[in-house]
């Protein structure tokens, strides 16, 4: 029987991260009773990368991916991973070749100017580009329970922080 969450009303559970002021939705699997939240609510840009006038010069920049799991009992963590932006296109290129039927949203483009100059804004700004369109993959059944997916976000170590031994 396939396992993929269903998307049903009741399934999708409004949670507002506090500190960000997002809502973020709870992905929520009935016949496992497995539930998870992904939000990319920070960045972090490497301490040599160096700043002249306001603007990073060839920043190395990593993207906070927040995943909330929760188990059936209620048990509940949340783990931070970071991920640059390179790891994001590695995601979509992988997707597009295990689901090579979907009609993927296009990821983020990668701008030569943020490599070389990049404000605070633009660097937020891909940020939230970033969370969107994670969040637009994770609303499709097939691509939220794949194993890249799971893979990217590393639920299978979260799942073990909760005290289960697999996802």
């Amino acid at each position: 029987m396939d396992r993929h969450f269903k998307r049903e009303k009741h399934d999708q559970i409004p949670n507002v991260d506090q500190q960000e002021g997002r809502v973020a939705f709870w992905l929520h699997d009935p016949e496992s009773g497995w539930s998870y939240s992904v939000t990319i609510p920070s960045t972090t840009v490497q301490p040599k990368s160096r700043a002249i006038d306001g603007s990073l010069i060839n920043p190395i920049v990593f993207y906070r991916v927040q995943v909330a799991i929760e188990s059936p009992q209620g048990v509940s963590t949340t783990r931070s991973i970071l991920r640059r932006f390179s790891d994001f296109l590695k995601l979509f290129t992988t997707l597009k070749r295990v689901f090579p039927q979907k009609n993927l949203p296009p990821a983020p483009p990668k701008h030569a100017f943020l490599r070389i100059n990049s404000s605070r804004q633009h660097i937020e700004e891909r940020r939230a580009a970033l969370e969107e369109w994670l969040n637009k993959l994770l609303y499709d059944n097939e691509l939220s329970r794949s194993v890249s997916m799971a893979s990217f976000l590393e639920l299978e170590a979260a799942a073990w922080s909760c005290g289960w031994f697999s996802f």
